[in-house]
């Protein structure tokens, strides 16, 4: 699948890796962009561990995955593709914290189904500004984003390939639920904030 999406992370006030960061233009100009509606673009730092956290699709009946690799993400973005064509090809993204990696997966049709996937990539860092280029690989077997609002962390996301599946979560919340992983005695599965959950 030839699909590259062209990534550039604007840094507040600093050019260094210990820096803040508020924002990223992601450039839509991709080739054969009318395969997608929209990409989803992450921002991992980090691998945090290999346990597969069981989100709201996995506890509703999806297969649990029987390996996994887990990130830490900065933070998730949507690339509308219709409005990225009306704004010259980019869009913004939000993240917290500095971000590390890059990745993306397209998303098509109504029912969102996976287009391509894109690996998590080392962002290169220039006078203040990381870039990258993702090649879409591969489409996932499926994809999920899920979380409960917390603060100004980023929902997550569930991308099950073919031989494993990687998951992009936050830093001390990692089934997205809205309880933090300190006070979370069940932090690898998502439990809905409208029930009655384990933990306070």
């Amino acid at each position: 699948m030839n699909v590259r999406l062209a990534i550039i992370a604007s840094l507040v006030g600093c050019s260094s890796p210990n820096g803040s960061a508020d924002g990223a233009l992601v450039d839509a100009n991709v080739t054969a962009t009318t395969m997608f509606d929209h990409f989803v673009v992450v921002f991992p730092d980090n691998i945090i561990g290999t346990t597969p956290i069981l989100t709201p699709e996995l506890l509703a009946g999806a297969s649990a995955p029987a390996s996994a690799t887990v990130w830490e993400n900065d933070g998730l973005g949507v690339v509308d593709l219709q409005t990225s064509a009306t704004s010259g090809g980019y869009e913004q993204s939000w993240f917290s914290l500095f971000p590390m990696h890059a990745a993306a997966f397209g998303q098509v049709g109504v029912d969102l189904a996976p287009m391509g996937f894109a690996e998590p990539t080392p962002l290169t860092y220039d006078n203040g500004y990381a870039q990258v280029t993702l090649a879409l690989g591969a489409a996932p077997v499926a994809v999920e984003v899920w979380g409960v609002p917390l603060g100004d962390q980023p929902m997550c996301a569930r991308v099950e390939l073919a031989d494993t599946t990687e998951y992009f979560v936050r830093y001390d919340d990692r089934d997205c639920d809205g309880t933090r992983d300190f006070q979370d005695c069940n932090p690898d599965v998502y439990c809905d904030p409208s029930t009655t959950c384990p933990c306070p």
